[in-house]
């Protein structure tokens, strides 16, 4: 097997010589070295789920939300997700202002000429908690059995004291 590098080639007879240099080039497709995380956040802050691989040629990178293709300049991702590559292979999708409805499955598909590989991760955005329906004012009969209703939302489940 012939390694990446350059090589000199020489040939010669009867006193001529003839020389040549040829460089090796290695192509291979995606190997992911760091896989994405799961995470957690707290909400209004931000996520940043990254990916480290190593390609030749260079991968190119899609991310995605629960199976669905993240494109930043549509109105549901307000302008909150963005991409970033920095050098030695790591991707990242990056999540500022992070909200409850951004939880879910990512992915990403890195590919090349050669070859595609996905890594996968979740990502729960912890919410503190907040009424969805608050209590409502409720009259009782001395010694009768009260209901009382309300929504709370949050992540995790909070305790709920009396």
């Amino acid at each position: 097997m012939i390694d990446k590098g350059v090589y000199t080639i020489s040939v010669s007879n009867k006193g001529a010589k003839l020389t040549s240099k040829c460089e090796v080039t290695i192509i291979y497709p995606p190997k992911i070295i760091k896989p994405l995380q799961n995470i957690e956040v707290i909400q209004k802050k931000t996520a940043i789920l990254e990916v480290e691989v190593d390609s030749n040629p260079n991968a190119t990178i899609e991310w995605f939300k629960n199976n669905i293709l993240i494109n930043p300049l549509l109105p549901e991702y307000e302008n909150r997700y963005s991409f970033m590559e920095r050098k030695g292979g790591f991707y990242q999708l990056i999540i500022k202002n992070c909200k409850n409805e951004d939880s879910g499955s990512y992915s990403c598909k890195l590919q090349n000429k050669l070859g595609e590989i996905i890594s996968e991760s979740k990502l729960k955005v912890n919410v503190a908690p907040y009424f969805i329906k608050k209590f409502d004012q409720i009259d009782g009969v001395e010694e009768c059995e009260v209901k009382i209703y309300g929504i709370i939302g949050a992540y995790p489940t909070p305790k709920i004291s009396w």
